[in-house]
């Protein structure tokens, strides 16, 4: 039996995550660390008029990452570091109406020269958006690799023991890697999945628009699954939460799962799948277990 989960019911009719980073502000920075129950309303914590149920609250104050003036001299100023830790999103501006948004346990260095950003994805994931109507290109290095764009939508990971992946969401973005020293950088376009390999080698397939929306849930603190193993859906839930999920026997990871549920609750996750197939739930400290019914 699978799961089924609808996102509005889960979040509320009123919530739009496009539409709320559209119209964020540029000079101001978020951050909102996601825990507690499930249930949990996300409050804002700044006087600004933010929906409630909205996972970007109001935070700090951005940091400006520009250049200053001394003995007539312009010096560059050094790089701002931006990160988030485990269950944790920050949404960063950065300029002309562009945001950056990072995902859990992400790290982040950004340097203005010129007043054009340049970014370093140290490690995690980060979506990055850019109005059509932006004319100086945003570069995001990783790795060995750099890409650059205008007037597009892009996530990059950056995973522990995994090869470089960006999703190109909208608009089109240029890569180079070693493996494209001398000559054209590889333009990707909307609806693509980019694999780049400690090489440089470049693998580039085809993905549906609606299977990066899913993949983009956790914006709004949840995780999306299609006909997803459980022991894949068990290592997202470890990206954004200590507790483990693990399978008696170890073949019933092999088993697949269909639903919406929230980053923060891998029990109740586990709960759900041990009621829609029969199995029964055993939870230790820092662990669930889901096993067969004797």
């Amino acid at each position: 039996m699978l799961l089924h989960a609808k996102r509005a019911k889960a979040l509320g009719p009123d919530f739009d995550p496009d539409d709320y980073m559209t119209k964020s502000h540029a000079d101001t920075q978020t951050s909102r660390q996601v825990s507690g129950e499930v249930d949990e309303e996300f409050q804002s914590i700044s006087d600004r008029s933010i929906p409630r149920r909205a996972l970007f609250a109001g935070g700090a104050s951005a940091v400006a990452a520009g250049a200053f003036l001394a003995l007539g001299l312009a010096r560059p100023a050094s790089a701002q570091t931006y990160s988030t830790r485990r269950g944790e999103i920050r949404l960063v501006p950065l300029v002309d109406g562009a945001t950056m948004t990072l995902n859990t346990a992400t790290t982040a260095k950004m340097r203005r020269t010129g007043g054009n950003p340049d970014i370093e994805l140290v490690e995690g994931e980060a979506l990055f958006d850019i109005a059509h109507t932006v004319v100086r290109p945003l570069v995001v290095s990783v790795g060995t690799a750099r890409l650059r764009s205008i007037g597009t939508s892009f996530v990059i990971r950056r995973l522990v023991d995994r090869s470089i992946q960006a999703l190109i969401r909208r608009g089109v973005v240029e890569i180079e890697t070693a493996a494209t020293v001398g000559r054209e950088p590889i333009r990707v376009t909307a609806n693509n999945r980019v694999v780049i390999e400690g090489s440089g080698s470049i693998r580039i397939t085809g993905v549906s628009a609606d299977e990066i929306e899913r993949e983009l849930t956790w914006r709004e603190g949840m995780l999306s699954f299609e006909d997803v193993p459980l022991k894949d859906a068990a290592r997202q839930f470890a990206r954004y939460n200590g507790t483990r999920i693990l399978f008696a026997p170890p073949a019933l990871g092999d088993e697949t799962v269909t639903g919406l549920f929230a980053f923060n609750d891998p029990g109740g996750f586990a709960r759900s799948v041990a009621l829609s197939q029969g199995l029964r739930t055993e939870a230790g400290r820092q662990s669930v277990t889901l096993s067969r019914m004797n």
